[in-house]
């Protein structure tokens, strides 16, 4: 080969094998301030990588503590004291995907490196594998596909941000000279020290270490402040509370003026939302300082709002007063008789005769007589029959025979024969009753509203007893009840005794208790001991003679198997009445509509949802109100018990289901949707975390292997039934990509798990009665989202009793397994990561929250439409929507029955109505009827749906735009890639020329477009979070994004 040839050939080679021309650095930090220390690294990376080739990256966020300084004001000290250019200083959101830097670069060309400290050069080693530690000689990618990590050199007089705040916030101004000069800055610079100075001075802060080590030191001191024999709240408080944090500020930075003094920081801040109750007096605040006239002659001011005189002024200081000393553990003694002996008290008596303890005790009185009954005793709940009252040798009261400090003076129907101890007895009784079940009676206002006077009759603890003996009888029921909806009101008619359950963990709340027979409450009820309710909404009671109208004709048919009446209205039961034998005899039609997992598409298994259709009638009944006999047809006495069949169980596995807030089958109120869409642009969604996007498998440990459910056939007898690893690899054989997945998830979830001790293994497995619900995620088999690593997300236990029937969940079971497996350096095995739940903080932004206005209008405006109130539900409008439609296009006029059946079946799915001669006697309305049900139906389902959809889609999109996705190893080429696949899709559909597919995918698209379009993709499926004891999620742009790639992309 001649020397041109090869000169050629080895420049080909080497520009193949050399594509990366340019390599950007970006030294990113929060410098506040920027200081001698930042500029020795950055004086190192310009001599290594050349003075255009790096970048200071930083943020335009401040606070009053740690980051005073905004972006401007850090430009102007870094250019003023060191002389870098103001172009080579460039603000940026997030400082490990600097795009406002790289976005002036070629992606292909150009390759990133970030600096990092080597304190720091762990936190990019959990971000997947797109950081790659800096060498010289890597073959370099493009900054979309890779980045590197450079570690800066340690200095050899190192200084940090908090040196430099401290030393130029403290000490004289000679020291804080001396310490700019000759430490933090290479020169001193008048108007840049002033600057400095004065911003770091412009707020006094107390650090946090400091407050929380006074705070452990100081235990007893705070304990002795803050209570008096064993009570708290020993001060009435201030007697009213600012109407906002504004408003607050301003006054007390007003009256802290008026007495000399400046406020210079405020406890509180505008971004605390206001939990407390505001109680009333007496539970609350006082109203005025004293009820006696005070302040101003003839006006009234917040603190003394009332005068009173004479007798009406003192009953009210003494019942006050009374109630005072009552709560720190004193009682009042009556002192006017003692007028002559207060006269003396300032005289020197040492050399005196002591006054008579005779005339003392004659002049101690108590507000009782011998034969009144007292509450004493620790909790103030014995009663006592008063035989003596006498004076101990010191002159204190005694009731017989024993000296008094603190009773209760009982008042008609406030007795309470239940001593805390013999509550405990009944609350371990309630827990064998309805053992696996884990009653709490103990709580303290439960036990408070046990003397509550509104009771009139005492409750007794034979009634307390009685109550859990036949709640124990009906305790499938009760179970069922309370795992559908969380909380719960139990309702004994045979006591009228109410006591709201809330199920919390593994633990079911008694939150209190109320005797009273019209009981209000917002949640479910469960009653048993069969008494006929009423019915207070929309239907009058069952009669025996002949009905009185069309509407009650028609209720009376709808429980003619039922002994009783329903309360509520049809689109919102709310109770469930059961027989001696806990056997639900009314068979409901349907308020909720049977739905697959996506769409409305009416389907026919016999168990949809939480319902049991029967094969035979069509009739169908929510599982919780199917007694012992579940499967048995309450209408025709089909026997509907379901084959164990080998189908995939939805959302994962054998764990259950996860609703839209606008899911008919939950039916929130539109007041309940208002109140999630305010928690969710503030912030303030309870227990909220970032729902992923992968492969649903629910495991145990049971026989020292690892199982797996697919069915809830797999769930029963702890387990014993599911599938080991080998069933796991023939279930997945031949699936491809899918295959591999869980079977690397199997062998990697048994090494890690295997390295746990049998204590730890029972304490989240219980021998297999446990099931750890997680997500497999598999950069092979993806399903929408791409996050570029192989993960295995806990989500949390779900436990089991013989039946496979779910009776306790543990969310908090996720982080503790994880964290195990981490103790014992499991949690990277050969194909996966292990971890817990991902955490990611909601946003509170203001941006956000004035969007809240937006989405309530359109809440308030789909409410208008039907003239519904904030305490009617998403049922309430779907069937107010069919009713309009009905009467408004009719052929005929219908009667209430016909009515009420064409409107169940079209915005419930109730197919037990049929359309046949039976119940359409006029051929052309069966006409009519038949063909809205066949060819209009469904779309105008889901056009009257759309609207909540847009709404929650649209909420959920607008919060993830604001966060990051914990998972996604690369957050900005997994959006790319998705909207690639988007792309792919839309054009194969266009090119299939299938006309379903092409009207669905423009659906969909109409869908995306309303909720923000392609701008608001983000690698994040949505957030979970917990309202009102259920689970629901918001998922943005990944709704009509899974429904296009899940159906047409291949």
């Amino acid at each position: 080969m001649n020397e041109l040839s090869q000169f050629l050939v080895e420049s080909i080679l080497l520009n193949e094998a050399d594509s990366i021309d340019n390599k950007i650095v970006v030294y990113s930090g929060r410098f506040q301030p920027f200081h001698k220390g930042h500029y020795s690294t950055y004086s190192h990376l310009v001599k290594k990588f050349g003075k255009n080739n790096v970048y200071i990256g930083t943020s335009n966020k401040t606070d009053n503590n740690k980051s005073p300084f905004n972006f401007k004001e850090k430009v102007m000290i870094i250019t003023k004291m060191f002389g870098i250019p103001s172009n080579k200083i460039i603000q940026v959101k997030n400082p490990y995907v600097p795009t406002e830097v790289l976005k002036k670069f070629n992606k292909d060309t150009t390759a990133f490196i970030t600096v990092v400290g080597k304190k720091d050069a762990g936190r990019l080693g959990n971000r997947g594998k797109f950081f790659t530690p800096y060498k010289d000689n890597l073959d370099f990618e493009g900054y979309e596909d890779r980045g590197y990590v450079y570690i800066a050199p340690n200095q050899s007089n190192p200084i940090s941000g908090t040196e430099v705040r401290n030393g130029l916030k403290s000490g004289s101004d000679d020291d804080k000279k001396d310490f700019f000069s000759k430490r933090a800055y290479p020169k001193f610079d008048k108007k840049i020290f002033d600057f400095i100075t004065n911003t770091l001075n412009e707020d006094f802060t107390i650090s946090k270490e400091v407050v929380e080590e006074w705070l452990i030191q100081n235990v007893d001191l705070i304990k002795e402040a803050s209570a008096t024999m064993g009570k708290t709240a020993v001060d009435d408080g201030p007697n009213y509370i600012f109407p906002s944090y504004a408003i607050f500020d301003r006054v007390s930075k007003r009256r802290a003026e008026a007495i000399g003094y400046t406020v210079l920081s405020q406890i509180m801040s505008d971004e605390l939302t206001d939990i407390d109750p505001h109680p009333i007096y007496p539970e609350g605040p006082v109203k005025a300082v004293t009820p006696y006239p005070a302040g101003v002659a003839g006006k009234t001011t917040a603190t003394n709002q009332k005068d009173f005189y004479g007798t009406d002024a003192y009953n009210k200081w003494l019942k006050h007063v009374t109630r005072l000393a009552g709560l720190v553990g004193y009682s009042l003694i009556d002192f006017s008789e003692l007028k002559d002996d207060k006269k003396q008290s300032t005289k020197d008596l040492s050399n005196e005769k002591k006054p008579s303890t005779n005339k003392l005790e004659e002049d101690i009185k108590l507000p009782v007589n011998i034969g009144d009954t007292i509450l004493t005793g620790r909790f103030k709940n014995k009663k006592t029959i008063i035989k003596t009252i006498g004076k101990d040798e010191h002159g204190m009261p005694t009731i017989n025979g024993r000296k008094v400090v603190n009773f209760r003076i009982v008042k008609e129907g406030t007795i309470n024969e239940i001593p805390m101890a013999d509550l405990v007895k009944i609350d371990k009784y309630a827990d064998k009753q309805l053992n696996p079940v884990d009653i709490v009676l103990t709580d303290k206002h439960f036990f408070d509203r046990l003397t509550d006077p509104r009771n009139k009759k005492e409750i007794s603890q034979a009634e307390l007893i009685g109550f859990f003996k036949r709640l124990g009888k009906k305790k499938k029921n009760f179970v069922n009840f309370l795992n559908l909806y969380g909380q719960i009101v139990a309702k004994d008619n045979r006591t009228n005794l109410n006591i709201p359950f809330m199920k919390q963990a593994n633990k079911v709340i008694a939150k209190t208790i109320m005797r009273k027979d019209d009981f209000k409450t917002s949640d479910p009820e469960y009653k048993f001991e069969s008494l006929p309710t009423k019915v207070t909404d929309k239907f009058k009671a069952v009669k025996s003679g002949k009905p009185s109208s069309e509407a009650e004709k028609d209720f009376n048919d709808h429980h003619k198997y039922s002994s009783y009446a329903k309360r509520g209205s049809m689109a919102e039961p709310d109770t469930i009445d059961f027989d001696d034998d806990g056997n639900k005899k009314a068979g409901h039609q349907a308020k909720d509509k049977n739905t697959k997992k996506k769409g409305y598409e009416p389907v026919t298994e016999k168990i949809v949802g939480n319902k049991i259709v029967c094969d035979k009638c069509g009739w169908n009944w929510k599982i919780s109100e199917g007694g012992d006999n579940l499967y048995i047809c309450h209408k025709c006495g089909n026997d509907n018990t379901p084959k164990l069949s080998e189908g995939l169980l939805l959302e994962g596995g054998a764990y259950g289901h996860m609703n839209h807030p606008f899911d008919t089958e939950i039916n929130l109120t539109f007041g309940q949707l208002k109140d999630i869409v305010n928690k969710a642009l503030e912030g303030n969604l309870d227990l909220a975390r970032e729902k992923t996007d992968g492969q649903a498998l629910a495991v145990s440990w049971r026989d020292g292997r690892l199982v797996a459910a697919r069915n809830k056939g797999h769930l029963k007898n702890k387990g014993e039934g599911a599938l080991d690893i080998n069933g796991v690899a023939m279930k997945f054989a031949g699936r491809g990509e899918l295959e591999k997945a869980y079977n690397f998830a199997m062998k990697d979830l048994t090494k890690a798990i295997s390295k746990l001790s049998e204590k730890q293994k029972d304490k989240i497995f219980k021998g297999g009665a446990c099931f750890m619900n997680l997500e497999v995620i598999y950069p092979t088999s993806v399903n929408v989202i791409p996050y570029g690593q192989a993960l295995l997300v806990f989500h949390g236990t779900m436990e089991y009793n013989v039946d496979g029937i779910a009776i306790g969940e543990n969310q908090e079971a996720a982080r503790t397994l994880a964290g195990m497996i981490k103790q014992v350096n499991a949690d990277v095995q050969s194909a996966y990561t292990i971890s817990g739940p991902p955490i990611n903080q909601l946003p509170k932004s203001k941006d956000l929250r004035k969007l809240k206005g937006s989405y309530n209008s359109k809440i308030s405006k789909l409410q208008s439409k039907f003239k519904l109130k904030d305490n009617d539900g998403i049922a309430d409008y779907h069937q107010a929507f069919w009713m309009d439609f009905v009467n408004k296009k009719s052929p005929t006029k219908l009667d209430n029955k016909t009515l009420m059946g064409l409107v169940k079946r079209w915005a419930f799915y109730d197919k037990s109505f049929r359309l046949d001669k039976k119940n359409l006697s006029d051929v052309k309305t069966m006409e009519w009827a038949k063909g809205i049900d066949k060819n209009d139906h469904a779309k105008m389902a889901k056009d009257n749906i759309r609207p909540f959809e847009d709404i929650f889609l649209g909420i959920g999109a607008d919060i993830l735009s604001f966060m990051s996705s914990v998972l996604a190893a690369n957050p900005d080429k997994a959006v790319r890639d998705m909207k690639k696949r988007l792309d792919k899709t839309i054009k194969d559909v266009k090119k299939s020329g299938d006309v379903k597919k092409i009207n669905k995918l423009k659906l969909e698209l109409q869908r995306l477009n309303a909720i923000g379009g392609t701008d608001k993709i983000v690698p994040n499926e949505g957030i979970v979070f917990v309202y009102g004891g259920k689970t629901f999620k918001l998922t943005g742009t990944f709704a009509p994004l899974n429904q296009i790639l899940g159906l047409f992309y291949e």
